[in-house]
């Protein structure tokens, strides 16, 4: 998995493609909960959708408003389950 830029300027719906590629890459459903169960693989990766979110909520005016970060990290690591 490549890592996520620490950079503000890094481009958003880049680092969102790529960790959806990342959850893409998996050949099954089975195979995609076997990589979850994996405790390093699965923090690495709401690690990636945590700095997005954090990136996302400083930097976008939409993302200011009275959002629960800790709903959106789980709403998004959902989404790649």
């Amino acid at each position: 998995m490549m890592p996520l830029s620490v950079n503000k300027s890094v481009n958003i719906e880049e680092e969102l493609k790529a960790i959806e590629a990342s959850a893409l890459s998996i050949v099954t459903y089975s195979e995609f909960i076997k990589m979850l169960s994996n405790d390093v693989t699965q923090k690495s990766l709401i690690q990636r959708i945590e700095q997005v979110v954090a990136i996302l909520m400083e930097e976008r005016p939409l993302f200011k408003e009275d959002l629960d970060y800790v709903e959106m990290v789980n709403h998004l690591a959902k989404l790649f389950q």
